[in-house]
């Protein structure tokens, strides 16, 4: 059930949007599963990123 309703907010969002993928179709998808879950009384995990180093970036060796 849960997956039906993920997967027809998906589509659903892609046919709004066809180019959502080149500007951050993945953050969408994000903030429709958590709001599937709210709506179905889930605690959604949170997302954590790996975090970055800090520090000069990989573009800095071409300087």
């Amino acid at each position: 059930m849960i997956l039906k309703k993920a997967r027809a907010l998906v589509d659903e969002l892609l046919d709004c949007c066809p180019d959502c993928a080149s500007i951050g179709l993945t953050g969408q998808i994000s903030v429709l599963s958590d709001q599937l879950f709210e709506e179905n009384g889930i605690e959604a995990r949170p997302f954590t990123r790996k975090k970055q180093p800090a520090g000069p970036g990989p573009l800095s060796a071409v300087r």
